[in-house]
């Protein structure tokens, strides 16, 4: 089993921040040398699947971390959280 070979990318544009990351798997070629590959054969489907959710879990909590630091810039100095209506973002 290969470790997390994917890449996250964080790039701006017109609209905001954007995310998108990249697959790679290493391997040896026939002299001996490491090498990385975009193709995945069926044997490195199911890592790749997990390496793709996990990815998805840091960006979403990159993205969670960031929107969390945008709302506390708009609170009042001295407030938190449990002195605003954040419940109601957590209950529904």
């Amino acid at each position: 089993m290969w470790e997390h070979q994917g890449h996250d990318l964080q790039n701006v544009s017109e609209k905001g921040l954007l995310f998108a990351t990249t697959f790679c798997r290493p391997f040896e070629d026939q002299s001996g040398d490491w090498r990385n590959s975009t193709s995945f054969g069926l044997n490195d489907l199911e890592a790749l699947m997990n390496v793709a959710v996990e990815a998805k879990e840091r960006i979403t909590a990159h993205m969670l971390k960031r929107c969390a630091n945008s709302l506390g810039s708009l609170r009042p100095p001295g407030a938190s959280f449990s002195d605003s209506r954040s419940s109601d973002l957590v209950d529904g």
